[in-house]
């Protein structure tokens, strides 16, 4: 008898081990499902055609777009809005900017859109718990042609997620907030700054154009101990171009501009030989400015569109344009 009692207790024991296993591996399950699990919309990221984020005080807009350098998207902020029933308030100005890597990114968190977690559908009395009340955000985006819409509430209780409702569905999710952010930034955030996409080691060499001449200069040499060398001597560095370079290579874009009515008179243009890409160039140009002085514009490859540079360092770039032409 006490041997069969025996037996009935370890059975009884397996059975409860087992029971266990099976429930913290269910609840494992269902952890990592609300972890960044749920999904909101299918889509990939290369079919985002257009992401529009709009508020009370601005509207904010990018569109893809491929050409010979890759996908970029043409990007639109329009800050302040006209009071209603003003027939003559004038229509807030749209200031155009160019983003790559920022848009892509943004890109990338919505198609597909998966959230940290399902909140479910509310009632109208529990929307101000997640910001949606009064909630004057809303983001619009294109997937492949067919438009998903969100209302933008408020944060999560850590602080940096949103929460966030699918208008279609009407269900509310906890969504990660970086492209919440970056949006509400606008093109502080979002324009391009790089005028390039390459590393050092993939450039062959350069040409400089300014003036009606032109010179090639070589870049040579290992990783670690890169230099820019005349043809003429191929393995002597040159500091005169050297020195100059390094000067082109702090200009940054600053502001985008739209296209001007007259093209900017041309200080000098750069075309590189980079290994695995064509079409790589630099164009540095300037326009009449206020109180007798310049405004210098910047256009590459990667900007498409011209950009403000910082005017003292595009004058020493052109002061010193001289020394390189020889």
């Amino acid at each position: 008898m006490m041997r069969r009692q025996l037996w009935v207790h370890v059975g009884l024991l397996v059975v409860a081990g087992v029971a266990s296993v099976y429930v913290w591996t269910r609840d494992t399950k269902a952890t990592a499902a609300t972890a960044g699990e749920v999904s909101v919309w299918s889509g990939r990221s290369d079919e985002v055609r257009r992401v529009t984020f709009e508020t009370s005080a601005k509207r904010i807009s990018l569109e893809s777009r491929v050409d010979a350098h890759g996908r970029w998207f043409s990007g639109s902020s329009q800050w302040g809005t006209s009071t209603p029933g003003d027939a003559g308030a004038p229509a807030p100005k749209a200031t155009p900017f160019v983003s790559v890597t920022s848009a892509q990114k943004i890109a990338d968190a919505l198609a597909p859109f998966k959230a940290l977690r399902q909140i479910g559908r509310i009632d109208s009395g529990r929307a101000s718990e997640f910001g949606l009340k009064e909630s004057t955000s809303t983001l619009v985006v294109d997937v492949a042609g067919k438009e998903h819409r969100l209302a933008i509430g408020g944060p999560t209780p850590n602080g940096s997620d949103r929460y966030v409702r699918d208008e279609s569905s009407g269900y509310v999710y906890a969504a990660k907030g970086d492209f919440v952010r970056d949006l509400e930034a606008g093109e502080t955030s979002l324009l391009e700054r790089d005028l390039h996409d390459f590393e050092d080691p993939d450039i062959v060499s350069l040409r400089v154009v300014a003036g009606g001449k032109g010179r090639e200069v070589l870049r040579r040499g290992p990783p670690t101990k890169r230099i820019w060398a005349d043809p003429g001597s191929p393995d002597k560095a040159d500091e005169t171009i050297s020195n100059w370079i390094s000067k082109v290579d702090r200009l940054k874009p600053t502001e985008y501009v739209s296209d001007p009515q007259t093209p900017p008179d041309r200080v000098v243009r750069i075309e590189y030989n980079v290994r695995g890409k064509s079409g790589v160039f630099l164009e540095l140009g300037k326009t009449p400015g206020e109180g007798g002085h310049h405004e210098y514009l910047l256009r590459s490859e990667r900007t498409r569109l011209w950009t403000k540079a910082y005017a003292p360092w595009a004058e020493q770039v052109e002061q010193d344009l001289a020394s390189v032409l020889k």
